[in-house]
């Protein structure tokens, strides 16, 4: 794809698609790395920290699900072996 480097008030801008941006994950109005190469622009993800607001930006409501990724459920014989009044005298003596 062609792009053509124009003025952008003091500085000069090249536009970008929507679609080549979704292809490596970046979102409208994302701060980013940019970086001279070997002779090569080079856009990175900014390394920043998040905020709460933006961590939270795509959190649906469920207790157990954000962004997608499910939330840690307990091993019931993980927890049955801790809490097992043989288990715990095995293990702790008492």
């Amino acid at each position: 794809m062609l792009a053509k480097i124009q003025n952008w008030g003091n500085s000069q801008g090249i536009r970008i698609p929507k679609s080549i941006l979704s292809l490596v994950d970046f979102d409208e109005n994302e701060e980013v790395e940019i970086l001279a190469l070997d002779g090569k622009i080079v856009i990175e993800h900014s390394k920043r920290h998040k905020t709460l607001k933006e961590r939270l930006k795509n959190y649906d409501g469920d207790t157990n699900v954000l962004n997608g990724i499910p939330a840690l459920q307990p091993d019931a014989r993980y927890y049955n072996a801790i809490h097992s009044s043989t288990r715990r005298h095995h293990l702790f003596g008492f």
